[in-house]
C-alpha cells in the first residue's frame, strides 16, 4: 500500500506515529536543547564513538579552552557525555552510541531541507568529518603518553 505524500488532508491511519507523553516530550526537549548549541554540536562532532581528551578537542575545533570546559559541563550534567581520568589527562566520551547516529540523521535531515548549502570551508580549515580524524590522531598520541593507566571514573 502506498503511503500518502506529506501534507495530504487523510492520511493512512497505518502511517501515523504514536504521540508523545507529555513526561516524555518534556524530557526529549530538554535533550534537545542541550544538544541545539552549535559549540556542542562541534564537541559531539569530534567525539565520535571515542574517548577523546580535553585538549584534544580543543586543537580539533579551535575553540577556547574554558569554552570547551563550560560546554563538556553542561552535556555531562545532561548525561550526553562521561569524563575518564586517564593519567594526567581527562577523556570525554558519549555515553550512548546513539548519539552519534541522531547527530548523522540530523546531519541528513539538514542535507534534505537545504540542498543548495554548500559546506565548503575555506583552505585549511577543518571541518565535518576532517574533524573528527584530527581529533582520533590527536587522542591515540595522549593514550600513548598516559602509559595505558587504568581509568577512572570522574564525577
Amino acid at each position: 500500500m502506498a503511503t500518502a505524500p506529506i501534507g495530504t488532508l487523510d492520511p493512512d491511519p497505518t502511517a501515523l506515529g504514536a504521540a508523545l507523553g507529555r513526561d516524555e516530550a518534556r524530557a526529549l526537549a530538554e535533550l534537545l536543547q542541550a544538544l541545539g548549541d552549535p559549540t556542542r554540536l562541534q564537541i559531539l562532532s569530534v567525539l565520535g564513538t571515542a574517548c577523546v581528551p580535553v585538549g584534544t578537542i580543543v586543537a580539533a575545533t579551535g575553540l577556547r579552552q574554558p569554552s570547551v570546559s563550560h560546554h563538556l559541563r553542561v552535556l555531562r550534567d545532561r548525561g550526553i557525555v562521561r569524563a575518564e581520568r586517564r593519567g594526567a589527562h581527562v577523556y570525554y566520551c558519549a555515553t550512548s552510541e546513539a548519539l552519534g547516529s541522531a547527530v548523522a540523521a540530523a546531519r541528513a535531515l539538514l542535507e534534505d531541507q537545504r540542498p543548495a548549502v554548500t559546506t565548503a570551508r575555506p583552505s585549511g580549515h577543518p571541518g565535518g568529518d576532517d574533524v573528527a580524524v584530527l581529533a582520533r590522531q590527536l587522542a591515540v598520541g595522549e593514550q600513548r603518553r598516559d602509559d595505558r593507566e587504568p581509568a577512572e571514573e570522574v564525577s
